[in-house]
């Protein structure tokens, strides 16, 4: 039986064949016929795990899913909208709920990291036995999914923005080899690798949203001379950083 689980969501970029080729020939195959390494986009990288997971409306933007409404808070300050109406709309964005909630297994990010990785198959032996896997629980179910009966993959290199070259993979590959396995595997490593990703997107999610405020500001025509925000705009700045867990940086 091949290795059926792929761990590997839909959309995935097209990884040239030369590289495929020279994975294969470098690192060969592993029990079930597929590449002992590969390169893949460490966001397209899933794992099974359960939970409790959020559903949205399908019209809402990603602004308007329990986020905080940037974009129209920023067009409703050009505007010259009182300070008091803005802040009440961005409390009324927060409170959006999702439609539903599922209850159990979903697929999500592994790593919660973003770009390009090269990943090497492990057996199933390195998270322990299935006992050892089933210890973790989450409402009667195992919190880390099946059991990886066929093995799966795990980085041993990246991220990088770049796709990676030959020369790239050929020494990630050999320091992979003279560092055999150097970060031990189990079942309790599998746990907290799930807990580091979704800290992982969250942490992005926080870097996304402070990006996309900063470039409103300097998008924005509410501001004065000297590049100084309006009092009013200002207020709207320093309330929505505070929101996001930053100290304000817009001062008079």
């Amino acid at each position: 039986m091949r290795f059926r689980r792929t761990g590997l969501r839909a959309g995935m970029p097209f990884v040239p064949r030369s590289l495929k080729s020279h994975l294969l020939r470098t690192g060969g195959v592993n029990p079930f016929g597929e590449p002992l390494f590969r390169v893949a986009r460490a966001d397209f990288r899933t794992i099974r795990c359960a939970g409790e997971w959020a559903i949205w409306a399908e019209n809402l933007t990603t602004d308007e899913r329990g986020s905080l409404g940037i974009s129209a808070a920023m067009k409703m300050a050009t505007k010259g909208r009182p300070v008091p109406e803005i802040m009440e709309y961005l409390g009324g964005v927060m409170k959006v709920s999702p439609e539903h909630m599922i209850r159990g297994f979903i697929d999500r990010p592994k790593y919660g990291l973003t770009g390009w990785i090269v990943e090497k198959w492990q057996p199933a032996a390195t998270w322990g036995s299935p006992a050892d896997w089933n210890m973790y629980h989450w409402e009667g179910k195992s919190a880390l999914g099946p059991y990886p009966r066929y093995g799966d993959y795990e980085i041993v290199a990246g991220p990088s923005p770049y796709l990676p070259s030959i020369s790239d993979v050929k020494q990630a590959i050999q320091t992979n080899f003279r560092d055999i396995d150097r970060r031990p595997m189990s079942a309790a490593v599998r746990l907290q690798q799930m807990i580091d990703a979704e800290a992982n997107v969250a942490a992005e999610k926080q870097r996304a949203l402070v990006a996309r405020l900063d470039a409103q500001v300097q998008d924005s025509p509410v501001t004065v001379c000297g590049n100084r925000l309006s009092l009013g705009a200002r207020r709207v700045m320093n309330q929505l950083q505070e929101k996001i867990g930053i100290r304000s940086q817009y001062h008079a």
